[in-house]
């Protein structure tokens, strides 16, 4: 990074510490804009923990927009966060999201499809399997089960997408995962269909009402 002036708001906002030096002089524009805006919702979120205003946490994810008539894949001008109190509220706006991105798995909007007049597909750009394949490798490494509830977390919070249910019944089928049906107190209850709750709730601790079943407290275990 150049720009001394971008350096130094960088520094008022993060601190001076040897990792952000290290991200101010990476050579990697777009990934380095990246990781500062990880930071940015990290920031944000700790803020709003220690606020005595707030109890409930703050979900954050990101939309990136680029620039550049030679290459979808330079130029980040800078990235649109969102934060919420509510997961469910968070979903929704990574669908609406969703539909506008041009490149796959990337939420990220940029200049060169318009400069090319190229009009994409509107609506999902993954399948179950790429978005199953991301589920699966992060949770592996993890002890084993999982709520689902983090699950979902994770994926709207941490991944590029919203929550599809199709993609954890894509990991069921396979036999790369199961499912333990259980409510928050530890007792089987009916699962219709094999169903993997699609209904996001505001917390992903939330549980089961009469109206809405989040299945959040459902256990799911990954393996080979």
């Amino acid at each position: 990074m150049h720009n001394e002036r971008h350096k130094l708001t960088v520094r008022n906002l993060f601190g001076r510490d040897a990792a952000i030096e290290e991200e101010l002089d990476s050579k990697d524009l777009n990934q380095r804009l990246s990781n500062l805006c990880r930071k940015s919702q990290n920031r944000l979120k700790e803020v709003h923990k220690y606020s005595q205003n707030h109890r409930d946490p703050l979900y954050t994810s990101s939309f990136a927009f680029r620039k550049g008539k030679s290459n979808p894949d330079c130029g980040t001008l800078y990235y649109m966060v969102f934060g919420t109190l509510s997961l469910s509220t968070l979903n929704d706006q990574k669908f609406a999201m969703q539909r506008k991105t041009q490149q796959g798995s990337e939420l990220v909007y940029s200049d060169y499809f318009a400069f090319r007049k190229i009009i994409g597909p509107d609506g999902r750009k993954t399948t179950d399997e790429e978005e199953a394949e991301t589920i699966f490798e992060h949770f592996i490494r993890f002890d084993q089960p999982v709520t689902l509830g983090e699950v979902k977390r994770f994926v709207i919070e941490e991944t590029p997408y919203p929550y599809h249910a199709n993609s954890l019944r894509y990991l069921e089928e396979s036999e790369n995962m199961t499912v333990e049906n259980i409510d928050l107190f530890g007792k089987l209850i009916t699962r219709n269909k094999k169903e993997l709750c699609y209904k996001v709730s505001n917390n992903p601790t939330d549980m089961d009402c009469l109206r809405n079943k989040y299945g959040n407290s459902w256990l799911l275990h990954f393996h080979y």
